[in-house]
């Protein structure tokens, strides 16, 4: 079997995991919610300007106190919650396949 016949088959397996089919399922009760779908867009946001100005050098601590809070508000909505949980698990299970391959690559082209 060749790489790219592999790589179909992950694909196949992580959409068929069940990371991935509890992420679509509370996005598809999001898509019902409105204000959750909100709320969770301007977490979003504020957790990217954060790392952006993480990024710059910027002293963040205001803006990660602010975030927190959010997050807690988020939290106390079952479905923003949800949602959040389902995201981290499947950004888990694909940053670590990510990381096995790159893990992989790295240590075949170690020229020490």
């Amino acid at each position: 079997m060749n790489v790219h016949d592999q790589a179909h088959r992950l694909a196949r397996e992580l959409v068929a995991s069940k990371e991935y089919r509890n992420l679509i399922e509370v996005q598809k009760r999001l898509k019902q919610d409105e204000q959750c779908k909100e709320m969770l867009k301007d977490f979003q946001k504020k957790q990217f300007e954060l790392q952006a100005a993480q990024l710059s050098g910027q002293d963040v601590k205001d803006k990660e106190e602010k975030l927190q809070q959010l997050y807690s508000v988020l939290s106390a909505n079952s479905l923003a919650r949800e949602v959040l949980e389902a995201e981290y698990s499947f950004n888990k299970l694909y940053t670590d396949i990510q990381k096995i391959i790159n893990d992989a690559i790295a240590e075949s082209l170690d020229m020490e």
